[in-house]
């Protein structure tokens, strides 16, 4: 029962980027077959201004996509004494936010970026362009799985590689970046063990990586690339079930045991009184959700921070600098 529940908040990391598309690389068409099998589908900003040869913005989100459709609050907990109606409408109230708090965020780090001379991309494994996939919050239904993070490695490794490929003659020495969270992310921490064994040409040069889903499978990983890792020292969304001690693993708690043999090139930041999905603007209070088990494992699914957001918004620009 542990490898299907729906954590549709570990994808908070969502970009709408620029809507023009860049004539000489258009993206390619994207026929999902399951969430997690479908071709990864690219979006470009219009980066046609920029002379070449430029730098260069991978973008990857979490479980739920660009448009944050996959998260719909179905492990929302329920208040003592709060009445069906009542619940419900407080969640429908939290998911718009949710989901209004992505487009900002995006909207805001793309001109950002974009402000800065770089070209961005974004790559999405979730669903394909324009409908998305997660109408019917079916992206996250099997983000617990560990095969999941497998095959989202592998479209990403896929996705990474046709940007290296097309640009490879307009994006400047060191300065092609993957900025990436949640699922996403540890998709990116799942392509670390096979970009350790390959030339610069073949990967990105550095990489910020937003509260990951650090699974057991990811372990033991060394960062092959400048890598910032962000995170609230208060996350405790769950990634998996230990069966041997029949208790859930945190993200955090495994990204910090991790991050203990990533090497000299993983700089891991922590932010206080701070959940997951942090850096998406919205409310403050933190969401609590369950997981329906005996007994019950309660969790926060996400809580904005806007002083750690901001903290997090210049980290990473001073690492794409």
């Amino acid at each position: 029962m542990f490898r299907h529940f729906c954590p549709a908040f570990i994808g908070l990391l969502s970009l709408p980027l620029c809507t023009h598309a860049v004539a000489q690389a258009a993206p390619p068409a994207c026929t999902p077959v399951s969430p997690y099998d479908a071709s990864v589908c690219l979006s470009w900003p219009d980066a046609q201004k920029f002379k070449a040869p430029y730098r260069m913005v991978a973008m990857v989100p979490g479980c739920d996509g660009f448009d944050g459709a996959g998260y719909d609050g179905k492990l929302s907990a329920k208040k003592d004494g709060e009445s069906d109606s009542d619940f419900k409408q407080r969640v429908a109230q939290r998911v718009a936010e949710f989901r209004k708090g992505l487009a900002q965020q995006y909207a805001e780090r793309t001109k950002e970026l974009l402000s800065r001379g770089m070209g961005v991309v974004r790559i999405d494994f979730t669903k394909p362009e324009p409908e998305s996939a997660a109408k019917n919050a079916t992206n996250c239904s099997h983000a617990i799985n560990p095969s999941a993070l497998k095959d989202v490695a592998t479209r990403l490794g896929e996705g990474l590689a046709l940007v290296r490929s097309t640009h490879k003659t307009k994006i400047k020495d060191q300065d092609f970046y993957v900025v990436a969270s949640s699922l996403g992310a540890g998709g990116v921490l799942q392509l670390f063990k096979s970009w350790s064994s390959r030339p610069a040409a073949q990967r990105p040069n550095r990489a910020v990586i937003y509260f990951p889903a650090c699974r057991d499978d990811v372990k033991l990983w060394t960062a092959p690339i400048p890598t910032l890792l962000l995170m609230g020292r208060k996350d405790n969304v769950p990634v998996a079930l230990n069966e041997t001690q029949k208790r859930f693993i945190g993200l955090a708690e495994n990204c910090r045991a991790q991050a203990q043999v990533a090497g000299t090139r993983l700089e891991l930041r922590e932010y206080d009184d701070t959940y997951h999905g942090f850096s998406v603007p919205g409310w403050t209070e933190p969401m609590d959700s369950v997981i329906p088990t005996n007994p019950p494992y309660p969790f926060v699914a996400f809580a904005y921070n806007p002083k750690s957001a901001a903290e997090a918004t210049k980290a990473l620009l001073d690492k794409l600098k």
